[in-house]
């Protein structure tokens, strides 16, 4: 199961590869650009070079996330075809995507921490003790809530309403709206607080941090099983688009 996950991912992989060196290409040239701004020695200069050096972290960061961001879109939750036709059970179609999943969610984290330290030579934004617990909590679940979407086949489309709408359930509208916005507010108070170097004590740290693991892991794993049933559907992923009827008209 484990080698038929992977060649599906591979096959995935290679036909979106331009799109992706694409994504690489732009995404360290934009890397490279922001390292020389903000390690000009003017603008070093006028933010110290420590405040200068936190600042290329961050933005670096934030660039990473979303390129992890466009590539979670290309690679979303979805059994191969190959599993429906063998007549897989439920079981090891579960099994099948709860894999697929941690291995991206493995990947994306590899990913951002790896790049991250080659270009900073450190993952963490701040010195600061709390704020690493608070960083790595919160790259844990941006990356979870980021991966956790329903793919669409080859061919695919979304089932539409009468008005012609795409259909979402309710953990799908959940997880993507609700859950992303409220994960986007916390990644823009914590980039804020770092850039400000702005933060509470040890009870207060301490505080968020339980905060941050209650309602993010509300969200995580009240929605998690939800997702990978969508995700399990042969009439979601691989829903055909009907075929267009063409008129020849003679003049």
């Amino acid at each position: 199961m484990f080698s038929i996950m992977m060649t599906d991912m591979w096959v995935t992989v290679k036909k979106r590869l331009t799109t992706w060196m694409l994504y690489m290409i732009i995404g360290f040239g934009s890397v490279r650009i922001l390292e020389n701004i903000v390690m000009n020695p003017q603008i070093a200069e006028a933010l110290s070079a420590v405040k200068a050096v936190q600042m290329k972290r961050i933005l670096i960061s934030l660039l990473l996330l979303i390129i992890l961001y466009q590539f979670a879109q290309e690679i979303t939750l979805r059994i191969c075809r190959g599993m429906f036709v063998c007549g897989a059970g439920k079981k090891e179609r579960m099994r099948y995507l709860i894999e697929q999943f941690f291995i991206k969610l493995l990947f994306s984290f590899l990913f951002l921490m790896v790049v991250l330290f080659i270009t900073t030579r450190d993952i963490f934004i701040t010195g600061n003790e709390g704020a690493k617990a608070v960083q790595i909590i919160l790259w844990f679940f941006t990356i979870w809530n980021i991966n956790l979407k329903v793919g669409i086949g080859i061919k695919g489309a979304r089932k539409l309403d009468e008005k012609g709408y795409a259909v979402y359930s309710k953990a799908e509208i959940a997880v993507n709206i609700y859950w992303f916005c409220f994960i986007l507010i916390q990644n823009i108070v914590f980039y804020t607080c770092s850039l400000l170097n702005f933060f509470p004590g040890k009870p207060w740290t301490t505080g968020i941090l339980v905060m941050m693991l209650i309602s993010n892991g509300y969200f995580g794993v009240r929605y998690f099983k939800p997702i990978l049933m969508e995700a399990m559907s042969y009439e979601n992923v691989y829903r055909q688009e009907p075929e267009k009827e063409y008129v020849q008209y003679d003049i």
